[in-house]
């Protein structure tokens, strides 16, 4: 069976049995366990962003708060100076902010923000 990347995906965030795949043995037993729930606080990808808070310490519009889609490319969004590959090592640094309310079924759990 060719194991595709979503499923890979599927596998790693709800285990085995979200794959569609039977879970028996010692799979089975890790399924059991706690449920671990995930929350995007960027987009997924390029055509499903999410807006943060966003300022570039050097370059075009430096220090000036804005708001900018992630995940993105600063650079592609009027922000800092464009590298293509002599400085490997840009001058500029960005800056993110972002506020979120996590669900409230989640009260009294550790959560772990995973950058």
């Amino acid at each position: 069976m060719e194991l595709t990347r979503r499923q890979a995906l599927a596998i790693s965030a709800a285990g085995v049995a979200a794959a569609g795949w039977p879970a028996s043995g010692a799979a089975a037993a890790a399924v059991a366990g706690p449920v671990t729930e995930t929350m995007l606080l960027t987009g997924g990808d390029a055509d499903h962003t999410a807006d943060w808070d966003f300022q570039v310490t050097a370059g075009r519009r430096a220090g000036e708060w804005a708001t900018i889609p992630t995940p993105s490319n600063w650079e592609c969004h009027g922000f800092g100076s464009y590298h293509y590959g002599g400085d490997l090592v840009p001058a500029e640094k960005g800056n993110y902010r972002h506020s979120f309310t996590p669900p409230a079924s989640w009260a009294g759990r550790r959560i772990f923000l995973v950058f």
